[in-house]
């Protein structure tokens, strides 16, 4: 990704083969410590589960741990074998006159040298093992108890924060990775060649609105229940637009809302230009009235999702906090499948807390 002049001017092949080297040679050695630390890890929780007169919270919490350290070590080695194979990918292209082919070649030979490339096998072990902490039912140990991984994952709680790695483990590795998400330069062409290229004689405001317009119906699409209710810019420029043409573009100068508007022939703005629209007269004033009327909608659906996600935050806050209790409490059975049922809902409180932030984002784009 350092760039397509760089590769074509300054990068020859041999060179590049000592740069991907030296960086897998340190990907590989971070990868083989952190593999060892949650090995150990496991190793050791497997004991604690199995232990009478544990701790319940001790155990939650190197549950926990646990987990979120193996999810980062899966996605630290994907992202960097996936990594690898499209900055070769992207020199081939770079390099195509010359009829480079390192993505086949070169990247066979050095996925036979480091061993985070193969992570899937390496780390499937690890997955179901950590899938059995989460798993209320004690017998369920994985390929130890006859169970399939897709027998093991069907069982476990929804809320379990692997699934997504472990659905990725089944998948098989192709020898070109991959390549259903795309490279990011080609997903920035497949973006532009859904939008029409703005004229070249745009000035820079108009330009900016074209831009926002892609924005606008990008967010309108991504969402289809606030589909009717985000303000209908489009209409209210087409209008505009009829507008300004009447006027011969002498729109007023100073800023105003229609709460200074007057409708008296004689105001400053009662003797607007005029078009007709839907068969009705249609002047400045009415105009403002729509905005205000588009500005009211927003405003209410606005205010009303700021109540609704408020109340799901207090409502997980009242959640968390039992749950923070019920844990702590050394009066209850400390064992390993209770350990194993607070784990579960601790993750349901995960994705709750989730979908409060994905609510939010989707909020503050609205």
């Amino acid at each position: 990704k350092r760039g397509k002049e760089y590769a074509l001017n300054r990068m020859d092949t041999v060179s590049l083969k000592e740069f991907i080297t030296a960086e897998c040679s340190k990907v590989e050695r971070f990868y083989l410590q952190k593999f060892a630390e949650v090995k150990a890890e496991s190793d050791s929780l497997i004991k604690l589960m199995d232990a009478k007169g544990g701790s319940v919270a001790g155990m939650v919490k190197s549950s926990w741990k646990h987990t979120e350290d193996l999810r980062g070590l899966y996605d630290f080695c994907k992202i960097n074998s996936e990594g690898v194979r499209k900055a070769l990918k992207k020199y081939d292209k770079a390099m195509k006159a010359t009829g480079s082919n390192l993505q086949t070649t070169y990247l066979a030979a050095i996925r036979t040298e480091y061993s985070f490339f193969a992570y899937k096998d390496a780390l499937k072990e690890l997955l179901q093992e950590c899938a059995s902490f989460w798993n209320q039912d004690a017998a369920a140990k994985g390929a130890a108890a006859g169970r399939t991984s897709t027998d093991l994952v069907s069982s476990l709680p929804t809320s379990f924060p692997l699934s997504k790695q472990m659905e990725d483990q089944r998948q098989p590795t192709t020898e070109k990775g991959d390549d259903t998400e795309g490279d990011e330069s080609d997903e920035e062409g497949k973006e532009k060649d859904k939008s029409p290229e703005p004229a070249q004689d745009l000035g820079t405001e108009e330009e900016g609105d074209v831009k926002f317009e892609r924005q606008y119906n990008k967010q309108r699409d991504s969402k289809p229940e606030w589909k009717k209710l985000l303000a209908d810019y489009q209409n209210l420029n087409a209008v505009l637009r009829k507008l300004s043409a009447v006027a011969g573009k002498t729109m007023p100068f100073s800023a105003v809302t229609s709460l200074s508007m007057s409708e008296h022939p004689d105001a400053a703005y009662g003797a607007s230009p005029e078009i007709v629209l839907d068969g009705k007269p249609y002047k400045e004033v009415d105009w403002f009235k729509s905005v205000d009327k588009e500005i009211d909608l927003v405003s209410r659906v606005t205010n009303e999702e700021i109540r609704r996600v408020r109340n799901g935050l207090a409502q997980l806050r009242t959640k968390v906090e039992q749950w923070h209790d019920e844990m702590q409490d050394k009066t209850t059975e400390q064992s390993g499948s209770r350990a194993k049922a607070l784990l579960g809902r601790m993750g349901q409180l995960e994705a709750d807390a989730k979908q409060l932030g994905s609510d939010f984002l989707a909020l503050e784009k609205f």
